[in-house]
């Protein structure tokens, strides 16, 4: 997975982290195994971790500044531009947990839940508050539940559940945030009205993220070639930009108006 955190280019995969910078040097290089290798940034520093690990490594670009250990499994993190962050986990006795910290990287504020397993989590830039995605079984069916939290205050201000879907993500846009299950991207205004949708169609998912005024959706073209279609979308719905690739996509991302995409060995 790839990123630009503070003008450089940083890398993250199964064996480590490496920055570099615009003129092919490399400026950190730090080996660890992770099987499922994220990342987070807010400008201040890059957060590190494995779904499923224990472990948050947080680096500025030239070293580690700071590793924060769990008794349970990481399965999100977010930043805020703040320099706050906030990591989704669980705790004794509770299949999910929301921790945030401040820059000082003191925890603030804490929530738990008994039954839902929060998948993932977005904290606002200013790290006033965060939006949820959790999931649950009832009758047999997956059930997806919205939430959006104050972080001062520790109350949740607006929920809601959308049966029969699987979570995919959770952002913070221009206009408000939005929902991206299996099969669409849901729009919430800033008075989490539903504002529009974005519908996969029968279109097959492989990764989707939100940045600014952006949906990045990469989706499977069918048959054995391995390619991607990868299409940027308009928070009204509308198609910005779209291209296929002949081979699988690890990962895609936007800065400024450009498409950076990473493929096995290959960064277009």
């Amino acid at each position: 997975r790839g990123l630009i955190f503070e003008g450089d280019l940083a890398v993250l995969n199964q064996n480590g982290l490496t920055i570099t910078g615009w003129d092919g040097e490399i400026i950190l290089r730090e080996a660890f195994s992770s099987d499922h290798p994220k990342f987070a940034e807010n400008g201040n520093g890059l957060f590190c971790y494995d779904i499923g690990g224990r472990e948050l490594r947080i680096f500025n670009s030239y070293s580690r500044i700071s590793t924060i250990s769990f008794d349970y499994p990481i399965y999100c993190v977010s930043a805020s531009d703040d320099g706050g962050f906030a990591v989704a986990s669980a705790d004794k006795g509770y299949r999910g947990a929301v921790y945030v910290y401040d820059k000082e990287f003191r925890q603030i504020h804490s929530r738990l839940s008994g039954d839902k397993y929060i998948d993932f989590l977005d904290l606002s830039e200013d790290g006033s508050e965060y939006i949820s995605a959790a999931h649950h079984s009832k009758g047999g069916n997956i059930v997806t539940h919205l939430s959006r939290t104050n972080v001062s205050e520790g109350n949740v201000t607006f929920e809601q559940s959308f049966q029969g879907e699987i979570p995919l993500g959770v952002h913070f846009i221009e206009t408000g945030y939005c929902l991206m299950p299996s099969d669409r991207v849901r729009l919430f205004d800033n008075d989490n009205n539903l504002t529009g949708e974005i519908d996969f169609g029968s279109k097959k998912l492989l990764s989707g993220k939100v940045i600014g005024a952006r949906s990045l959706i990469n989706y499977g073209l069918e048959g054995l070639s391995g390619g991607t279609e990868t299409v940027v979308y308009r928070n009204d719905g509308s198609v910005e930009y779209s291209k296929t690739f002949d081979t699988a996509l690890s990962d895609a991302t936007i800065c400024g108006n450009v498409l950076y995409t990473l493929s096995p060995g290959v960064l277009t």
